[in-house]
């Protein structure tokens, strides 16, 4: 008897982690929009250090005084803002935010580029 308590238990425990690991991935769950000023204020520091345009395609640097030097290229997609890289031009670079937040895209510049 033991053995099927023990088997019970851990079916139990199987289905209660399940459902936890379920419910942390549901995508039907509404986005907290508290996270879209998060996502604003993360560029704020950033800046374009230096841009690399050649035949095989544009890659960017992007400097932050804490986080450090960042190499990006066009398309890269950025899961840390579930973001992605849309545009690099010798002046600025431009992220694209997935929906739903507002402002769609943000664009980092050269400092005291304006």
């Amino acid at each position: 008897m033991k053995k099927d308590n023990l088997y019970c238990w851990l079916l139990i425990v199987i289905m209660v982690a399940t459902k936890a690991l379920a419910s942390e991935r549901d995508p039907f769950q509404p986005f907290d929009l508290s996270r879209c000023s998060a996502f604003t204020h993360y560029f704020e520091r950033w800046h374009v250090k230096g841009v690399l345009i050649s035949e095989l395609g544009r890659e960017a640097l992007l400097s932050h005084p804490s986080l450090g030097i960042k190499r990006i290229a066009i398309g890269m997609n950025l899961p840390s803002i579930n973001g992605q890289v849309t545009q690099i031009e010798l002046s600025a670079v431009e992220i694209r935010v997935a929906p739903p937040c507002l402002p769609k895209s943000v664009k980092i510049r050269f400092k005291g580029d304006t």
